[in-house]
């Protein structure tokens, strides 16, 4: 595990330094609606399973970070900020499956999203030739282990919101799914429900992770796990 960490460091992914420019900022600044109930175990089970996955991967985690560099100069690990568990920003870490400009390109792509009130295209463009064969594998996610292992981050839980989005779309009802009480997960009903049925609209969504906050357990979250397991190795094209 120490190794991973190490190696993810050794890419310039500080998640300290990273964070501390976020730590005192706080979004969704609502009362609490409702209040979530983990179980006893989600963050043994998180820590246990993440451990374990790192050390599995390792050597793929490796192979992908020297392919990305083989296929491009630019940086191997995407991180960006998300609202997570308190309405609190941290940054989530990914294999980068786009070209480096990316965000600044988003503003043109933003009228040709999928999806009502989020952004999300099918066949984007920034997409690079490496990033296509990374995402349909779910490879691009792995870094995120790290995240669940420092606590920003379950293995299951609401789908990650990019800050931008919380900026621009959340109001108060749908700011519940940060601060009720549940840390935003690598898996979780919406990426399962996307997986197996299609793009959600943002309403969609929320609606998906609010049943989940409030009817969270273990089973529930080994159930998840399980399917995502199915659609990843039985090749859905949306998981």
């Amino acid at each position: 595990m120490n190794t991973a960490v190490s190696m993810i460091s050794s890419f310039g992914i500080n998640q300290n330094a990273n964070k501390a420019e976020q730590d005192d900022k706080k979004y969704c600044n609502f009362p609490v609606q409702f209040r979530a109930k983990p179980y006893s175990l989600k963050r043994l089970f998180d820590i246990v399973f993440s451990t374990f996955l790192l050390v599995l991967t390792f050597p793929i985690v490796l192979a992908v970070a020297i392919s990305i560099k083989l296929c491009d100069s630019g940086p191997v690990f995407f991180v960006q900020p998300r609202v997570g568990y308190g309405g609190r920003a941290f940054n989530i870490i990914k294999f980068r499956t786009m070209v480096e400009n990316a965000e600044a390109l988003k503003k043109y792509l933003i009228d040709k999203s999928d999806v009502k009130g989020a952004f999300k295209m099918k066949n984007d463009p920034r997409v690079t030739r490496i990033g296509f064969f990374l995402r349909k594998t779910k490879l691009d996610e792995l870094p995120q282990f790290i995240n669940v292992l420092f606590g920003d981050m379950s293995m299951v839980g609401p789908r990650p919101t990019s800050l931008e989005e919380v900026i621009r779309a959340y109001g108060e009802d749908a700011c519940q799914k940060f601060i009720s009480g549940i840390k935003p997960g690598i898996t979780g009903p919406v990426q399962i429900h996307e997986a197996f049925y299609g793009k959600m609209d943002l309403d969609e969504q929320l609606q998906l992770d609010f049943n989940y906050i409030r009817n969270n357990n273990f089973f529930v979250d080994l159930k998840l796990v399980l399917l995502t397991l199915v659609a990843i190795f039985a090749g859905y094209k949306n998981v």
